[in-house]
């Protein structure tokens, strides 16, 4: 029991002093470690590599829409134009092989409509608009039972 109570003394103290300790507002990173050098390095990774394609029919992976989409997002908050046009140049170039555009109706495959609707979003393409309403209307034209999509 006396050890317990000393537990609880000291557990108190250090509450009391870490209260005491102004919050931190992550200004202050460690060199290398700043979300815009993180973002920067992961971008920078994903730019020049090869497409990554689903295995059984060799279209885009859900995991390269992902990074792609975070890319864009990434190149957005950070007001950078330069990787925001490469970005968008890769997405132009992929547009020109269509048999690795997912074209399946399940969510791996319709996904891919969130990287045309981020360049709309940013750039205001109305072609690029109508392609990822595209892919999210097929997501939800025949949604199941409980409500939820394939």
């Amino acid at each position: 029991m006396k050890k317990l109570a000393l537990q609880l003394i000291f557990l108190s103290f250090v509450v009391h002093v870490q209260a005491q300790q102004p919050l931190s507002t992550l200004q202050e990173w460690p060199k290398g470690y700043h979300p815009k050098e993180v973002g920067l390095k992961i971008v920078s990774n994903f730019l020049p590599r090869p497409n990554m394609l689903t295995p059984q029919d060799t279209t885009i992976h859900y995991a390269q829409v992902c990074i792609w989409y975070g890319s864009l997002t990434f190149a957005h908050i950070t007001k950078n134009k330069s990787l925001q046009k490469q970005l968008i140049d890769k997405y132009d170039t992929l547009m020109l092989n269509q048999d690795i555009i997912p074209s399946k109706e399940h969510v791996d495959y319709n996904v891919f409509g969130i990287i045309p609707l981020e360049i709309a979003i940013q750039t205001k393409n109305k072609e690029k608009l109508a392609f990822g309403k595209e892919k999210a209307d097929i997501q939800w034209r025949n949604p199941l039972p409980n409500g939820m999509s394939k």
